[in-house]
């Protein structure tokens, strides 16, 4: 029995010993956290360069696939890959007083979603409170993230499904998006461009999201001197509304 067992421990500690060795890209790099799709495609952050790696599990090739900076970004600590929403988390931290990177925009403390496909920029959540410190990702059956806030210490959490609603474009067009992916999921033709900020209320159990509209004076005056910029000219019709719409 004895021997078996160390005849174990010995065939453990080759295969260790064996095991690919994937140099990462940057004179700094300093990974602090890694994650895998389900293909085995591996994703490292940098917490002294900034930016995410990409790494092919078998033959050890590796590319920058998010650049530093990109998305504002800074030294990038916790990434976590979500197949079904084809989004890469990443924590993202200030550390320039560390000597992390410095040239992202974020001096303050922000979850980051990228495109797992392209590494385009689709999300920046920023955590809240002054110290905040995103460290690491997770998920659940559900969808949602949870991000650990280290300097509160908190444990956050967004939730799956979240609907983002926006307008004020010259087209009119009052929109819901999907937060957690970006992707436009309905929208509706107004009267006139949306002005203010929609807002959300719940009456019996059901909820409902309401918007002004009704372009003129800032709105206008805005849009003109886009117009003016761009050599292009807007109609929008005036008039002053209140649409609501249940959510289904």
């Amino acid at each position: 029995m004895v021997v078996a067992v160390l005849s174990s421990a010995l065939s453990t500690l080759a295969a260790i010993a064996e095991a690919q060795s994937i140099a990462l890209p940057g004179l700094r790099a300093f990974p602090e956290s890694l994650t895998s799709t389900v293909d085995g495609t591996l994703f490292i952050g940098r917490l002294g360069d900034g930016g995410i790696v990409r790494a092919n599990s078998r033959t050890g090739e590796v590319v920058v696939f998010v650049a530093p900076g990109e998305s504002e970004s800074r030294s990038i600590l916790g990434v976590f890959a979500d197949d079904a929403a084809n989004t890469l988390w990443a924590c993202s931290n200030d550390l320039s007083a560390l000597g992390g990177p410095s040239s992202g925009g974020d001096s303050s403390s922000a979850l980051k979603g990228f495109d797992l496909a392209t590494g385009a920029a689709k999300r920046s959540v920023p955590l809240p409170g002054a110290h905040a410190f995103c460290n690491d990702i997770a998920m659940d059956s559900s969808g949602a993230v949870y991000v650990t806030d280290s300097a509160g210490p908190n444990i956050l959490r967004l939730p799956a499904g979240d609907i983002l609603f926006a307008g004020g474009t010259p087209d009119r067009l009052f929109r819901a998006f999907d937060a957690r992916t970006g992707d436009q999921l309905w929208s509706f033709p107004l009267p006139s461009g949306a002005i203010g900020v929609p807002t959300s209320f719940e009456v019996d159990g059901e909820q409902y999201v309401a918007v002004t509209t009704g372009w003129d004076l800032d709105a206008r005056g805005l849009q003109n001197g886009i117009d003016e910029i761009q050599g292009t000219k807007s109609n929008v019709p005036q008039g002053g509304t209140i649409l609501v719409f249940k959510l289904q």
